[in-house]
């Protein structure tokens, strides 16, 4: 079981870290955060609406939540003219209270374990198994969907990068020859919020930021192109998740903030090794 555990956590720290790189990249990476938050109510919701938590009722409650949170933390920023991190602290506080009255009107009806969904449990993803696809495998049943998540991640990558690239840090030469950056913006937002849904009921709404964000900010401090971004950040998302993996069955702790604290001091290391916190440009 453990064997499944450490592929499970590769897989979504691959995927968060791949996914955060762009937010990072635009100065958003605490939209995850929200998202993670702000998904709570589409939980609840998809659960009253369908008296079931199995995962494609919760994950479309989710998705739609998820977006809805992206639409207005732009609808904020672009129509009310408020600040960036203002428009998603009003937003996903917004919808994750909404959630949490929620659930204390519907405490009885609604089977949701608050700590599993802060903080996420990730061993329990081996115990639930089903056959991989074309296969006669036995995998866990969000090993599955984590897989798919990663292939979607890195499709949306290949596919677009230029426009991912241009938009990112050319916006306005973007704009100048048709890109539309309202696209792409939402695309990387998107997939983004399609990852933290997928991930957090393994690792928890409040450690995903973590595994979203630390990898790829890592990588920020020691590489000048975007390509080499990319592939340190995969370094030090695998690097991280196997270190955590081990060192949490070694303490027995959580093995999902094992990884995230080792992700951490990956950070630190590279950050005092570095010896420069002057602004790094990506190009």
């Amino acid at each position: 079981m453990n064997i499944w555990v450490l592929i499970h956590a590769i897989i979504i720290s691959l995927s968060c870290s791949l996914a955060g790189a762009f937010l990072v990249l635009r100065h958003r990476a605490m939209l995850a955060d929200a998202i993670s938050h702000a998904v709570l109510p589409g939980l609840v919701i998809a659960f009253l609406i369908t008296g079931s938590r199995n995962t494609p009722g919760m994950l479309a409650g989710a998705i739609a939540f998820g977006f809805l949170c992206i639409f207005l933390v732009e609808f904020f920023k672009r129509k009310v003219k408020v600040t960036d991190d203002a428009s998603i602290g009003i937003t996903f506080t917004s919808l994750f209270a909404f959630g949490i009255i929620l659930v204390s009107k519907y405490a009885e009806q609604v089977d949701l374990d608050q700590e599993c969904v802060l903080h996420g449990e990730i061993t329990f993803s081996a115990l639930q198994r089903m056959h991989f696809p074309f296969t006669q495998w036995m995998v866990p049943n969000t090993f599955v969907t984590s897989v798919f998540t990663l292939l979607a991640v890195v499709l949306v990558l290949l596919a677009g990068y230029r426009g991912l690239f241009i938009t990112s840090f050319h916006p306005e030469y973007a704009s100048s020859i048709g890109i539309s950056i309202g696209f792409w913006h939402y695309l990387s937002s998107g997939v983004a919020s399609m990852v933290t849904i997928v991930s957090f009921e393994a690792v928890g709404a409040i450690l995903v930021i973590a595994l979203m964000v630390i990898p790829s900010a890592t990588a920020w401090l020691i590489s000048r192109r975007l390509p080499e971004m990319l592939w340190k950040t995969t370094m030090f998302a695998i690097t991280g998740s196997v270190a955590g993996f081990y060192l949490a069955i070694w303490l027995n702790v959580s093995i999902a903030g094992t990884i995230a604290a080792v992700l951490g001091v990956q950070f630190a290391m590279v950050l005092i090794l570095k010896g420069s916190f002057r602004h790094r440009s990506i190009h």
